[in-house]
Order: C-alpha cells, then sequence, then structure tokens
C-alpha cells in the first residue's frame, strides 16, 4: 500500500476503510493516530473503489492546527477554523478543520460565510472521508448527539474515522453498536501490539499536588529537571495568561511561551515554530530553558514532549490527553502534576467549585481527583490509563448513552428543523453549542470594515465568555463612542436572494445593548479603548490598546476581489448556460468534485450508473429558464433602456449591465426585478420528469436545486409567463448538449402559464432521504458553476 513502515493498527485501519467498513482507533498518544487516518485517503489512487477524493480532519477544538499542515505539507492542506478561514467553501483535498465548521455545513447553517450559500456546502461533507479526532472531547449534550445522527443518516454513503486515546471501553463499545464500525483494537493480539509500540517504552509518572499551580512550584520543579522544558496547561485563557505574566516576571532568563486561541494565525504560527524548536522530537532539549503556558488548545494533535508537565484538574479524559505531552518518546522519563488548586485574582480557588469550562461535570472533576489520587506517584501504561478512564467515565459514559437512545429521535427532529431552514439561532446553536465561536475584533472605525466585513482578522470566543466580558468592560470608566457593536445585515433588495446573481450584501453596525446581541452575531467589533492585542499576549478584553496598537483592517486585495465578484455585463441566455455548463462539467469544473460521491449514492440507492450526472446536466441547462418570462425580459428591457444601454430586440437576457455606481443606483430607482429559481424549476418540470421519469426521486432533487440555486430555503413562486420563442431558446441549449431530450417536454413548456400558487411539495427534505441528499450535490455542482459562469461572464 505504502513504502512507510507501518503499524498494525494503521495497516488495518487502512484495510478496513477502504473494504467499505467504518473505524473507531482508540490508540495512545503517539501511535501515529493522525498517519492511520490518512492512509486509506492518501492511497485511494491505486483502488477501484470510489473512495472520496477528499478528506475532512475534524477535531472538536481550535488547535495549533498549522502543525498539520507542516507535518502534511507536501498533501496541500488546507485550514479552515473560526479565526483562520483558508477555506471556507470547504473545496480543498485534504482539510483540518473543527467541529463546528463541519456540523454547521452539514446542517445548512454554515459559520463563517453568508447564510445565502447556506446549500453550498453540505455536500462537501457527504462527499469526503470524514476523521474525527478526540472524539471523546464532543459535547455530550451537543456535538456528539448531532455528529452520531449526522453518520447514521450518510451510511454507506460517506466513510468515516473516529480516534481517541481516551475512550471508557463503555463508550467504545457502545458507539462501534451504533455506527455499526470497526473496533481497533479488537482482540488481545492488536492490544498487545499497542503496548509493544516504540512510543509506549517509557515512563510517565502520574502525582497530585495540594498546593495551588503558582509561578513559584512551576519554576522549582522547572529548575530541578535535566531537560528544562516543562508545560503547564490551565483550563481557561485568562488563567493562562496571568500564570505566564507571572512566570516572566519572576523569571526573565527562562524562554516562556503563551498559547491559547485568542491568537493571529500569523501570531499563532510563529509560536507554534518557536514551541516545536524547543519541544519537538528534533529539538535539542539539553540546551536553555523554556516553558510553555497554554490551554486545552495544546491537547489535541501538538507532537512536542516535556519532562515536566502541569495540569489543573480537569476530566480524566483531558488530564491523560494533556499528558500526550509529556515523556512522549521513546525512551523519555516524565512527571505529570495535577492542581485541584489554582489562582484567581492572587487568591486560592478550588477547581471542583470552579469547573469553567467543565461546568456541569463536577462529579467527573471530583472522580478524577480521587482515581490518580489512589495512584499518586505511580507510573502509567496505556492499559493503567485505561483503567482510569473506565472508573471515572464509565458510569456516566452509560448514562450519556442512555440519553443519547432516548433523545436521538427529538434530536434528529430538531437537526431537520435547521436543515429545512426552519430554525432560529437557539435552536440552531443548541446543536452545535459548546464550541459555537462568537467571532470579535477590535477597531475604532468599524464603517471602515463594512467593504468585506468577514475578511477582517477576528477572533473566536465562546457566546458566553463574550457575554461575561462584555457586562465587564461596558462599566469601564471613560468615554467612548461605543464598546461593542455587531454586525447586521440591511433588509433591502440588495439581499433579496432571487435578484441578479450574487449582489452584494450590505451592512451596518448596531450596539450591543445586552448580551442576547452576542448570540448568533455573524461579527462583533470591540472599541480599542476596552480591548488591546499583541503578538505574545493574544486579544484581552478589558485593557485598552496602545496608541498605535493594533486594530482590524481590511487588506485592499480583499476589498478588490469583493468589488470583482459583483461586476456584471449585459449577457444573453444561451451564452449564460454555455459558460455555465462550461464551469460545471469543463476541465477542472464542479462535476469533478462531486464525480465519485454520485457513484456512491447511485450504489446506496440502486440508480442506474450516470443518472446523477444526467440529473446534474438538466439542472444546469435548466436553471434560469424562469428568466425567459415575459416579466423578466421586460425588466432588462427597461433597465437597459434607462442606462442608455439598449438591448437587441428578439433577444433573450439572463443578465444585465452593471459595472459601476451609477448601474446600482439606476437599479434602486427601478421596481424589484422578478424573481426566477423556483419560476425556473416549475417551468422547466416538464422536461426533467420526462428525461428522468415521472416518479424518479431524482426529479424532486432536480427541482429543488433550480428552486434554491439563489436563496436556499426558496419554497414560492411569483407570477410568470414565458415569452414566445422561450421553448426554441430551452431546445437549442438542450440539443447541443444533450442526446435523446423528448420532444413533448419542450411541448409541455409551451404550454406552460402563469403560477403563483407555492410548491412546497417539490422540496427534497432530509426526511425523505435519498431524493434531499441528491439535491444537496446538484446544488453544489449548479451554484458553484453559476458562479463562476456569472464571474466569466462579467469580465
Amino acid at each position: 500500500m505504502t513504502d512507510l513502515d507501518l503499524y498494525p493498527h494503521q495497516q488495518r485501519a487502512a484495510n478496513l476503510l477502504l473494504r467499505g467498513k467504518n473505524v473507531i482507533l482508540q490508540a495512545p498518544t503517539g501511535a501515529g493516530k493522525t498517519l492511520a487516518a490518512l492512509l486509506p485517503w492518501m492511497n485511494r489512487q491505486t483502488f477501484k473503489r470510489d473512495f472520496p477524493n477528499q478528506c475532512i480532519y475534524t477535531v472538536p477544538m481550535r488547535v495549533l492546527a498549522n502543525q498539520f499542515v507542516d507535518a502534511f505539507a507536501h498533501l496541500n492542506p488546507k485550514i479552515q477554523t473560526g479565526e483562520d478561514a483558508g477555506d471556507p467553501e470547504f473545496i480543498g483535498s485534504l482539510i483540518f478543520t473543527t467541529i463546528d465548521q463541519v456540523l454547521s455545513r452539514f446542517l445548512n447553517y454554515p459559520y463563517g460565510v453568508s447564510k445565502r450559500k447556506a446549500n453550498l456546502y453540505a455536500a462537501a461533507v457527504m462527499g469526503a472521508y470524514l476523521v474525527f479526532d478526540e472524539f471523546h472531547l464532543l459535547d455530550p449534550a451537543s456535538t456528539l448527539p448531532t455528529t452520531l445522527a449526522m453518520l447514521k443518516m450518510l451510511k454507506g454513503i460517506t466513510p468515516f474515522m473516529l480516534m481517541t486515546a481516551t475512550f471508557s471501553s463503555t463508550m467504545l463499545n457502545e458507539l462501534a453498536h451504533e455506527l455499526d464500525a470497526e473496533v481497533i483494537p479488537a482482540t488481545p493480539e492488536e492490544r498487545a501490539a499497542l503496548r509493544g509500540l516504540p512510543s509506549q517504552r517509557k515512563i510517565r509518572r502520574y502525582a497530585i499536588s495540594a498546593q495551588p499551580l503558582t509561578a513559584g512550584r512551576v519554576l522549582q520543579v522547572h529548575e530541578s529537571l535535566t531537560e528544562r522544558r516543562s508545560i503547564v496547561i490551565c483550563n481557561t485563557v485568562v488563567r493562562a495568561r496571568a500564570l505566564f505574566d507571572e512566570l516572566r516576571r519572576q523569571s526573565p532568563e527562562t524562554n516562556v511561551i503563551l498559547l491559547h486561541s485568542q491568537f493571529l494565525p500569523d501570531d499563532r504560527k510563529s509560536a507554534q515554530n518557536r514551541l516545536v524548536a524547543l519541544f519537538g522530537k528534533d529539538a535539542n532539549r539539553q540546551i536553555g530553558s523554556a516553558i510553555v503556558v497554554a490551554t486545552q488548545a495544546i491537547e489535541v494533535g501538538v507532537d512536542i514532549t516535556s519532562a515536566a508537565l502541569h495540569t489543573e484538574l480537569a476530566p480524566a479524559n483531558s488530564i491523560i490527553q494533556r499528558a500526550g505531552r509529556c515523556a512522549r518518546y521513546e525512551g523519555e522519563t516524565g512527571d505529570v502534576t495535577i492542581y485541584r488548586y489554582s489562582l484567581k485574582d492572587g487568591d486560592p480557588i478550588d477547581l471542583t467549585d470552579n469547573p469553567n469550562p467543565y461546568a456541569g461535570q463536577q462529579d467527573i472533576l471530583a472522580k478524577t481527583w480521587d482515581a490518580f489520587s489512589a495512584r499518586d506517584g505511580q507510573a502509567f501504561t496505556f492499559e493503567h490509563e485505561q483503567d482510569v478512564l473506565t472508573e471515572v467515565h464509565g458510569d456516566s459514559d452509560r448514562l450519556i448513552v442512555s440519553k443519547l437512545k432516548q433523545g436521538a429521535y427529538q434530536h434528529k427532529e430538531q437537526m431537520f428543523d435547521v436543515m429545512n431552514g426552519r430554525h432560529n439561532v437557539s435552536n440552531a446553536s443548541d446543536l452545535i453549542r459548546n464550541v459555537f465561536q462568537a467571532r470579535v475584533t477590535i477597531s475604532n472605525t468599524p464603517d471602515s470594515l463594512l467593504e468585506s466585513p468577514f475578511d477582517a482578522p477576528a477572533f473566536g470566543l465562546h457566546p458566553g465568555s463574550l457575554q461575561k466580558a462584555f457586562k465587564e468592560i461596558e462599566g469601564l470608566p471613560g468615554e467612548r463612542p461605543f464598546t461593542m457593536k455587531y454586525l447586521y445585515v440591511i433588509k433591502n433588495d440588495s439581499t433579496d436572494g432571487d435578484s441578479q446573481t450574487y449582489r452584494r450584501t450590505e451592512y451596518k453596525w448596531e450596539p450591543v445593548r445586552t448580551g442576547k446581541d452576542i448570540l448568533g452575531a455573524a461579527l462583533l467589533v470591540v472599541h480599542p479603548s476596552v480591548a488591546r492585542y499583541d503578538a505574545e499576549r493574544g486579544l484581552v478584553l478589558g485593557q485598552a490598546s496602545d496608541p498605535n496598537g493594533w486594530q482590524a483592517s481590511i487588506p485592499p486585495a480583499k476589498i478588490q476581489e469583493s468589488h470583482n465578484q459583483f461586476t456584471f455585463k449585459l449577457e444573453t441566455y444561451t451564452r449564460h448556460i454555455e459558460l455555465v455548463w462550461e464551469a460545471a462539467f469543463g476541465p477542472g469544473g464542479t462535476w469533478h468534485g462531486v464525480a465519485d460521491l454520485a457513484r456512491r449514492l447511485e450504489r446506496r440507492f440502486g440508480w442506474a450508473p450516470g443518472d446523477v450526472r444526467r440529473a446534474a446536466e438538466l439542472a444546469v441547462l435548466l436553471h434560469d429558464v424562469g428568466k425567459l418570462s415575459a416579466g423578466w425580459q421586460g425588466w432588462v428591457r427597461d433597465y437597459q433602456a434607462k442606462i442608455e444601454q439598449p438591448i437587441t430586440p428578439g433577444e433573450a437576457y439572463a443578465h444585465t449591465e452593471s459595472h459601476s455606481r451609477e448601474h446600482r443606483d439606476a437599479e434602486k430607482a427601478m421596481k424589484r426585478r422578478p424573481t426566477h429559481a423556483v419560476e425556473s424549476a416549475l417551468a422547466a418540470m416538464p422536461v426533467y420528469v420526462a428525461m428522468l421519469g415521472e416518479d424518479h426521486p431524482l426529479v424532486e432533487a432536480v427541482y429543488s436545486a433550480i428552486a434554491r440555486h439563489h436563496a436556499p430555503f426558496a419554497d414560492s413562486n411569483g407570477e410568470y409567463r414565458l415569452i414566445k420563442g422561450a421553448v426554441r431558446q430551452v431546445a437549442a441549449t438542450l440539443d447541443t448538449y444533450l442526446d435523446g431530450v423528448p420532444p413533448n417536454g419542450l411541448q409541455l413548456i409551451d404550454e406552460a402559464n402563469a403560477n403563483a400558487d407555492p410548491q412546497h411539495d417539490n422540496i427534497a427534505k432530509p426526511e425523505g432521504g435519498d431524493a434531499y441528499w441528491a439535491y444537496l450535490l446538484l446544488a453544489r455542482v449548479l451554484r458553484f458553476a453559476d458562479q463562476e459562469g456569472t464571474r466569466v461572464g462579467g469580465l
């Protein structure tokens, strides 16, 4: 399969996935789980099976994702998180991302992108090979049941691997049963092979401390080390930053690094490079002195080691995950010290009474403390760690599984509501609650960001943390024009999902008056008099920026790129269809990114080979038939006359001239442009019914893709009447690209008359299954191709 020297668990995982099985892998830290996950994707070309060409590698929290990029740079990976939006449209072949990004896209409620594009991304999730790293960290009330329900819905379509070092045996077995997945290790021989891994030939001791975690205690242990490399992990950013400041004050000669989630990508990358250079496998740890202070962001995917690791009390699975950064490599010895007490504003606090961010897990924290107290000072093997996990988490995991089963139906129905657009911010965020991140930035001139607000550098904070911070900074002394504002979409014609394709959405800022304004806000801005950022400490709310301190700005290239997206030229109907067809099915077209998914859908639902391709062709060729209405063409004639660029009589048009402020002002002065998307789906229905068969589920999929190729939840139409010659226009495009177009379909188009009735019954719904999944694929093909064809036509 590969020239790499593989461990047995890596080889077996790849073999199972390439044979169509899904896998749950439990292996110790340092066992090469990431490589095990990527192997089947890396070797997909050597197998005839339609293994996905795209891999989406998901972690439960924002981590040092750049480390993945460095390790697999030869595979050209992309990163997509709330703070580092390297691939918001999920186009890259290998994407490292967070669970909120994946689930929100699957639910048609994507974070970090316009909600007008909500139905563009679910097909990317459905079509990819999905890897979920450190699955145990998913929230049992939100992300865990949502992920499980998603994987069940996609059974037989989407291959996946779940990975962790810290499942309890209870959770491992229950998940395997629920998801019909293969467990590794499954036999005593496989478990023995894991014990024999080189990474397990080391000594890692666990101890507890009744003293608070302080800078003095860390430095005392640090100075006694032969290799002076220490890691300190705090449960909150605030305590990590305070400890970092105190360590630098007490030991200015020590290289102290702070890592948490609230850094700009470039600064995080710089800190990561320092971290790897000092703590990585190839680092010379015999020289110098270094301490890294971090939050939970360091728990996952960070390949570093230390001689001493100090951690605040956390659930046992997190403690053991953190311990993987201590004595990580073969032959090393290290000590993990667990602290029940920490400092807040200089005073000791009991972390079992101050569980943030582990609210509701006080019982687990107490059990964790008891379990490690009973083993104080002992060296642990992987099996010892598993014993602790089962002791601490076994009962709660059984309860979690029971609740998951009891609430599965209700949770799935809630997911359907969101997927169908029947939702609000509250019930959408409930499905992804504990990982939803509010994006916040700093500026004293926020209006300067409105040209392209989502290109402004921003930081991800949990909404609850930001609500608490807002209460604190709102009361700070001093006059300022505002404390915090949130981005608001102006409700005017420019946000009409069925207006001329991809027109600019207009925004404004509204002041945050209560914490409720923060929930669901796409972007927030804080005044620099109450917030600051620096490259070593990250974002700090409640402290004023320096006079020349960092503030957000939009790169000029991004502003120009945003303007270019909304340039149109007068374009005939047939020319537009030609350009969209080329964008869909030409070299590098959107179809090629989903062809393997199409074949899997055909196998899963028993459709004939090529059926989904034919449905995609029909959606592309027929998506703008509604523009051949008298209303649309009349509007084009009037508008072009208004800007003194009249049209050619007898020609039908898909786009008007629009590339200046004068053009946009002229349009605003006119009556609203007629809608056309649902009208297109209705008017063209006789053709695709005749070509696919009246009872084929793909009829519903084509209808939905056309109806929603501008607005993701459109389901009703306006009055329309096709122009004389519409059938000739449609026939010309169909005859150019397709064979076997039945004349009866075209004849029925000719009979299309005004129809103002809503057509809800034709929309594919997730409850229905097959048609819905095909619709998502067609929507991705059509919308991206329409966008690209429109861009080319506007050049």
